[in-house]
């Protein structure tokens, strides 16, 4: 019996595409960050270690914290993704374009960093 205001459940078809398409992006965002916070560490400790200048400080550390904040703001959609994925949330129906969206931004990803 369904409750009064609670939102209908979506389909099980779609909640899984949703998930694995949301896993498809999710995931390489999530390595490419640590892997990017993790260089400029290496980066950050390595010139502080030869006593590197103030304006050598300023890569590495704009590095690491683009990297923290790619961090936290993955953990908490992943947060989200176990919620949908234990069925204490439903993805929207805008959830399945929106994770194209993301998979092509995270195909550019690594090409802006590593490249750009």
């Amino acid at each position: 019996m369904r409750r009064r205001g609670a939102p209908q459940r979506p389909p099980r078809k779609f909640v899984r595409l949703v998930l694995g398409l949301r896993l498809a992006w999710l995931l390489p965002l999530t390595l490419i960050a640590l892997h990017y916070t993790a260089l400029n560490l290496y980066r950050l400790s390595a010139l502080l270690a030869e006593g590197g200048s103030w304006s050598g400080l300023a890569e590495p550390l704009t590095g690491c914290a683009a990297g923290g904040a790619v961090l936290f703001f993955g953990w908490r959609i992943w947060r989200k993704t176990w919620l949908i994925l234990t069925d204490r949330l439903y993805p929207e129906r805008s959830a399945l374009p929106w994770q194209v969206v993301w998979i092509a931004l995270t195909l550019l990803l690594p090409y802006w960093i590593y490249h750009g």
